[in-house]
């Protein structure tokens, strides 16, 4: 299993990974602007969360939301997934 940071997220580099028979999980950022948008695209909002935590610290909230969605119609090679990992910190609720 690979996890190669956003630069990392590049045709070549999935193609070369799937060719060896690693797995990987690719962080897709705007630097990558044509998958961004595809990604961008699907129906986030129509997607059920698989996880949701809030955690209380002294000086902050900690929101974590997990949304997992298959779809067959990214070109990126082998993708049939989709992860949308969410956190927020609210310094603003001080216990």
């Amino acid at each position: 299993m690979i996890t190669p940071d956003a630069l990392h997220t590049q045709h070549a580099h999935g193609t070369y990974l799937r060719a060896r028979g690693a797995h990987y999980i690719a962080v897709v950022e705007a630097n990558h602007q044509d998958l961004f948008n595809r990604v961008r695209s699907l129906p986030r909002q129509e997607i059920g969360l698989d996880h949701f935590e809030r955690t209380q610290a002294r000086y902050h909230t900690a929101v974590r939301q997990l949304k997992n969605a298959a779809f067959a119609h990214i070109d990126y090679p082998d993708a049939r997934q989709v992860l949308q990992v969410r956190w927020r910190r609210d310094l603003r609720t001080a216990n």
